[in-house]
């Protein structure tokens, strides 16, 4: 099981004093609450009032657990005033329906980090290779979370594609992280797209994040259910995926 914590902060404390996941993330540390090699084994999220606290493994759910109460005194502190906890647990794992379609919307998928050429990215239209080249790093992404959890199935071990991108989303450029928290010195300014969505016949259940700055709250995918209507790009994508496990696939 995965564990997921929820703080809720005022909003009124929120909107005088935003904070990003990084921003918190220095903050636990600065209080003596891990370091940030352990933190990068957690997903932190930070949306406008709501922070998440996510376990990236089971070795990272015993941590959380033992320094959750912490966690929850460093933020009530912060924004001196009680703040609401939730905790929850997940389950992990993947399954292949024979009549559905699941889809995958990532807020922010960071496509690009340093000095990587990004002009390819700005094109009207983008090159099918780059938009490959980001579906099978999701894939891989998916596939480093599914094993750090133990619960790889073996429909999905085989390297073959699963997913097909149906919008890539817009080119955003966002200084990720700050020169005085990069332990170099220098800021990094990462190209995301913003609003990428992928399709799949695969539903993953639980908390999972793709591309680099997971630690950060980069890559979180939401699913939902397929739109009844695709496109024909994407419907032609979806047929030419590997067909050779036609079973459902449960674990």
């Amino acid at each position: 099981m995965q564990i997921t914590s929820l703080f809720s902060l005022p909003e009124s404390w929120a909107a005088a004093h935003p904070m990003d996941a990084s921003d918190w993330r220095t903050r636990w540390v600065a209080a003596g609450i891990g370091t940030f090699d352990q933190w990068n084994n957690l997903r932190v999220v930070a949306v406008r009032n709501l922070v998440w606290v996510i376990s990236g493994s089971p070795a990272a759910n015993e941590w959380l657990q033992n320094h959750l109460d912490a966690i929850a005194g460093e933020v009530a502190a912060t924004v001196d005033d009680a703040v609401p906890l939730e905790v929850r647990e997940r389950s992990i794992g993947v399954r292949k329906d024979a009549d559905s379609l699941w889809a995958y919307r990532i807020p922010r998928f960071v496509a690009c980090k340093g000095s990587t050429n990004w002009k390819p990215h700005f094109e009207p239209a983008l090159d099918q290779a780059l938009l490959d080249r980001m579906t099978r790093s999701i894939e891989a992404s998916l596939r480093r979370e599914l094993t750090a959890w133990g619960r790889l199935p073996e429909v999905l071990a085989d390297g073959q594609p699963f997913m097909v991108i149906s919008n890539p989303g817009r080119p955003v450029v966002i200084p990720a992280i700050h020169a005085n928290r990069s332990g170099h010195g220098k800021s990094v300014s990462v190209l995301t797209r913003s609003a990428m969505v992928l399709m799949s016949p695969f539903r993953l259940e639980g908390e999972f994040f793709a591309g680099p700055l997971s630690s950060i709250g980069y890559g979180r995918l939401q699913r939902t259910s397929a739109p009844e209507m695709l496109d024909r790009r994407t419907q032609r994508a979806l047929l030419t995926l590997p067909h050779e496990h036609e079973a459902p696939s449960c674990i």
